[in-house]
């Protein structure tokens, strides 16, 4: 019906539609009967101005449905003016909310998840369009190609593990300037700093040269990193969870799923893998927590977000199973088989890590992914009974 732009009349009475989305484009109705059907969210609705406007015949008619039932809007379907039931009800739905809906945590800018071909992948983070015209940020990104190799150079095998963080810093920094990941040099960068500010490894002091070459990356890096977008809310968190401290997460949930996502490369991009093996490095638990936190907060809204678009479409699979056929294969040819078998594993962990962000994460997420997670818990039943007949088969009883 969506395309229908132009029609005036609708009539739906007694039919078993539950979803009024779809007539929204419809803003030239002037009669829409909904009457005895099953719509229980009603908000699309106002939209449809012209059935407050100027209703024909009996206008917008929506007894015996179910939003017709709660207080807020008693006695509103039986008003005998069609413009004034419209005007009314419209207005009784500025804000309205149905009971025990589920709604979708709000996005965050730190670290945001998208699905990239077929993987589970962190968003580029490069230097927007301003940072790619200012001439000192390329140049302090020029100066830290040479430093940071260098600094690799001078810890050598004196000091492996500074040695390996300045490898990291130098392999980050060796990419055009266009494609530079801010975030993840600023958390290197603020790791290098934290060392130099110990000045020691394993008991040995850093030497003088050891010294400099450290100077000289940390004293670059804050210039080139500061002032980009998502640095700039990273670093903000951080100084805030140091004003007021939360305890880690006691179930170790976030570690959990940290090294599922890395052993996982068939179904987790290179970049998001990364990161993961990048804060696990990070010797400030503040930051560490701030930047794991919300990486996971992206990963879990985007799963949700998937399984929220197909949802009734992996409910049809899950029913066609009753009747033999596979609802996991639903779900496979929706998310890809990577990213499904990738959430079969690491189930436990999503919840977990869901309830860390407290009950309205957790229940957006299970009410999202349940069907998702049912369908492939249908299928690997399906399988088994599969594989127990044809075990049957070739071993039969006695």
């Amino acid at each position: 019906l969506s395309p229908l732009t132009a029609l005036t009349s609708l009539y739906l009475s007694d039919t078993p539609i539950t979803d009024l989305a779809p007539l929204s484009p419809l803003t030239a109705l002037t009669t829409l009967d909904l009457r005895f059907t099953r719509i229980s969210d009603p908000r699309p609705l106002p939209a449809l101005t012209k059935l407050a406007t100027s209703p024909r015949f009996d206008g917008l008619t929506f007894n015996g449905t179910p939003f017709a039932a709660p207080p807020e809007f008693a006695g509103i379907a039986e008003i005998e003016d069609p413009a004034e039931r419209a005007q009314r009800l419209f207005a009784a739905l500025e804000g309205w909310v149905p009971e025990g809906l589920v709604i979708a945590p709000d996005a965050d800018t730190l670290l945001p998840s998208a699905l990239i071909n077929g993987q589970l992948e962190l968003e580029a983070d490069p230097p927007s369009e301003a940072e790619r015209e200012e001439r000192l940020k390329r140049l302090l990104h020029s100066q830290l190609q040479e430093k940071a190799p260098a600094l690799e150079r001078q810890a050598g095998n004196i000091y492996p593990r500074l040695a390996s963080k300045s490898r990291i810093v130098a392999d980050l920094i060796a990419k055009p300037f266009e494609e530079l990941d801010l975030v993840s040099i600023h958390l290197e960068i603020e790791d290098l700093t934290a060392r130099a500010n110990r000045g020691i490894e394993d008991g040995v002091r850093y030497s003088e040269d050891v010294a400099n070459a450290l100077d000289d990356v940390i004293n670059r890096g804050p210039g080139l990193t500061l002032g980009h977008a998502e640095v700039e809310v990273l670093v903000a968190r951080v100084n805030k969870a140091r004003q007021n401290p939360t305890a880690p997460d006691p179930s170790h949930a976030h570690a959990a799923l940290s090294e599922q996502i890395i052993k996982d490369s068939d179904a987790n991009g290179p970049r998001s893998r990364a990161m993961e093996q990048r804060l696990q490095s990070v010797e400030d638990p503040v930051a560490q927590q701030v930047a794991v936190e919300a990486k996971h907060y992206g990963l879990l809204r985007l799963i949700g977000q998937i399984a929220s678009a197909h949802g009734p479409a992996i409910a049809r699979g899950v029913a066609v199973t009753a009747v033999g056929g596979f609802a996991g294969k639903v779900a496979y040819d929706l998310f890809g088989p990577s990213v499904a078998n990738f959430l079969r594993e690491s189930g436990p962990f999503l919840i977990e890590v869901a309830l860390t962000y407290g009950p309205s994460m957790a229940g957006w997420l299970g009410a999202v992914v349940g069907p998702f997670f049912l369908a492939l818990g249908i299928e690997a039943a399906v399988v088994k009974h599969l594989d127990r007949k044809e075990k049957a088969k070739t071993f039969p009883p006695g």
